[in-house]
């Protein structure tokens, strides 16, 4: 993840949530919007932010002993794991 991230997004603040399908009914009850579609085969879902804040307040709606793996990437450093 660490590469993608500094190939692709060293301006952006993002989530990434590992294994979205397991955790669609917790993402939809976040107001979070899901399109099982397009998640058909992913392993992985990327949430963009405007800035650090809105991405940590995002972050921290999910809890460690229910919830996926999350990180928060801000111009391509971690700053936030749940694991």
């Amino acid at each position: 993840m660490e590469k993608w991230i500094l190939e692709n997004h060293m301006v952006d603040y993002i989530v990434v949530v590992y294994d979205p399908l397991t955790h669609i009914k917790l993402l939809r009850d976040m107001k979070v919007e899901v399109d099982e579609l397009n998640l058909f085969s992913s392993k992985v879902m990327i949430v963009f932010f405007v800035n650090l804040d809105d991405s940590i307040e995002f972050f921290d709606q999910f809890e460690k002993e229910k919830g996926p793996f999350v990180q928060v990437w801000a111009l391509g450093y971690k700053v936030r794991e749940n694991y």
